[in-house]
């Protein structure tokens, strides 16, 4: 049986505020991280009673402001190449 948990977060931040809104989307990327990781684990723990391997747990984080319009939001963030 799959399950839908929701959580979201209303704040009200100035739009123009670069450095809070990131701040705020950096903190819902770590918490989705880690609840994204429990329920790996919990799904993998718990066998399927056809003994078929369950599917991974989906989440999706994103952010919907009038001022700055919708955006998803990576569970993580692409590697940045680093600098010679």
């Amino acid at each position: 049986m799959r399950s839908t948990f929701k959580i979201e977060l209303k704040i009200d931040i100035d739009p123009d505020d670069k450095d809070t809104t990131e701040a705020i989307k950096e903190a819902a990327r770590e918490a989705a991280q880690v609840l994204y990781t429990q329920a790996l684990m919990l799904s993998a723990a718990n066998a399927s009673p056809t003994g078929r391997p369950r599917p991974k747990p989906q989440i999706a984080i994103i952010s919907d402001s009038v001022y700055i319009g919708t955006d998803e939001i990576a569970l993580f963030e692409p590697q940045k190449a680093e600098a010679e």
